[in-house]
């Protein structure tokens, strides 16, 4: 790690830029698996420019790209592993440009990426003015959208017009890959998509979504359904399966389901965000004892466990309640299972 010693204040949403990281990240180790003649070294680097630019580079010593492959890395359906389906990239390079940082580089084996510092807000806590919104939370301040993946122009036309008269935003696309290159709204949003398209089929795209950490509802729509293509649809998580010609009303509820599923999602990633922040608060004998608490033990056998005395303990458990908001010892225990913390071996008890 490489970090600058006063780093910058970036304001974005946090889960999509360590979506980035890791998805660079993961991409180092693998292309570094075939080197056994020198050791495997990972660089992560971060510095600050003279136009207010935060660079952060990812940089691994495998044997690097083709000139060729370098060029189209950033394209979706682009790959230079034997699996997978080349979407990585393509969407770290949309996360990027959404937040108004510039384009991904590549030199050598590094990856670089720009993104705008903003300064410090004045405020208290978390707390941001208006003025001081990033790109991407100016982007969610809107209403929700649609977004329409069909190759027939027609189709898209139409159903453009029908969510439009609802009231709904919609963005149209003749391709996944013109989706892909696109900037992808931070705000609840659903994907109306047509199973059968030139190149990858919708089935395919919503496997590759999912791989990628894209969690967006999926309304599939098509000509040629069968039986067994809307079972594997609906397994893998697609909110329904409409078959053309489809009624108005069909695909209204449909989306007003999907629309409110991502509502929901949003809210429950915000709430898990936030405990995972404040668990990040608590001391390391909070943190055990908090395992040992989700474990279900006692005050007295916790003390025994870690070998204080039973009063430390429960002040401990008082301390973690306030630190991680929890109204309850269930809350708590609940919470702590959503964060998959678990005792990590038996105690002395």
């Amino acid at each position: 790690m490489e970090l600058s010693s006063d780093p910058p204040i970036v304001l974005g949403d946090r889960i999509q830029l360590q979506q980035v990281l890791l998805n660079l990240i993961i991409n180092g180790i693998e292309a570094m698996q075939p080197i056994t003649d020198r050791q495997r070294e990972l660089v992560i680097r971060s510095e600050q420019d003279e136009t207010r630019q935060l660079h952060v580079t990812v940089m691994d010593c495998g044997i690097g790209l083709s000139a060729e492959s370098a060029h189209r890395i950033f394209d979706a359906f682009i790959t230079t592993k034997s699996s997978g389906m080349g979407m990585g990239l393509s969407i770290c390079r949309s996360i990027i440009q959404a937040h108004g940082g510039t384009n991904m580089g590549f030199l050598k084996c590094a990856f670089r990426r720009g993104i705008p510092i903003h300064s410090a807000p004045v405020s208290t806590g978390n707390a941001m003015t208006e003025c001081q919104k990033s790109p991407i939370e100016l982007e969610g301040s809107r209403g929700p959208v649609v977004l329409v993946v069909d190759d027939d122009q027609s189709m898209r036309e139409a159903l453009e017009g029908l969510f439009r008269s609802v009231g709904l935003g919609v963005k149209v696309y003749g391709s996944t890959s013109e989706l892909m290159r696109s900037t992808l709204p931070n705000v609840p949003s659903c994907l109306v998509l047509d199973v059968r398209l030139p190149g990858v089929s919708g089935l395919d795209f919503q496997a590759d979504l999912t791989a990628a950490g894209i969690h967006i509802p999926i309304i599939f729509m098509t000509g040629h359904g069968d039986i067994p293509m809307s079972v594997q649809a609906m397994k893998a998580g697609a909110v329904d399966f409409l078959t053309k010609p489809f009624r108005h009303q069909e695909m209204i509820h449909a989306v007003n389901r999907a629309l409110a599923a991502d509502r929901k999602r949003r809210a429950d990633h915000e709430t898990v965000s936030e405990w995972r922040l404040l668990y990040e608060s608590l001391t390391t004998r909070e943190r055990q004892v908090i395992a040992l608490v989700s474990a279900g033990l006692r005050n007295k056998q916790i003390a025994a466990d870690l070998g204080i005395s039973e009063i430390t303990a429960k002040v401990h458990r008082l301390h973690i309640m306030r630190k991680m908001r929890a109204r309850s010892l269930a809350d708590l225990v609940r919470i702590a299972d959503v964060l998959g913390i678990h005792r990590d071996k038996p105690g002395r008890i």
